[in-house]
């Protein structure tokens, strides 16, 4: 009886932890999932617009970009007399010192730079560029979309 018992038991948790497995695996393949349609949705986002995009940063109109739907702010950088990186946020997770963010940027030397306009380490990854912490988990991750026109992600 006492053996019977048992193995009713260790079939039940057995049976919890097969789900509670599932449900962390499903959990894990959504933000896969969320990070790929966020960049998705931003390359979509510069292609459909790239005449205005274009037409906005020629008119140094930089704010009219914010009209678009899904941009929602704005950092403007000039790393010396000749550069221009304009960094457009779209989408962010978390919390600041374990958040996600996502958007694009446009830089007028058509170079990969990092979050927030800082020059990177990167190395080639795939269609981009990537840059890991050491001893960390912050990373970023780049992507040209156009001429001048980059995705990025970064994460800390």
């Amino acid at each position: 009886m006492k053996n019977n018992i048992i193995s009713k038991l260790f079939k039940k948790l057995a049976a919890a932890a097969a789900i509670v497995l599932a449900f962390i695996l499903l959990l894990s393949l959504a933000g896969s999932y969320g990070r790929y349609r966020t960049k998705e949705n931003t390359r979509e986002l510069v292609i459909e617009h790239l005449e205005f995009l274009n037409e906005s940063i020629e008119n140094e109109e930089y704010d009219r970009i914010l009209e678009l739907e899904g941009v929602q702010k704005q950092n403007f950088w000039k790393n010396d007399e000749e550069s221009l990186i304009i960094e457009y946020f779209c989408k962010g997770a978390g919390i600041a010192s374990a958040g996600t963010y996502a958007g694009f940027y446009y830089t007028s030397e058509d170079q990969p730079v990092g979050y927030e306009g800082t020059a990177s380490n990167f190395t080639k990854e795939k269609n981009g560029w990537r840059w890991e912490e050491k001893n960390g988990d912050n990373y970023e991750y780049t992507e040209r979309i156009a001429a001048h026109w980059y995705y990025y992600e970064a994460g800390f």
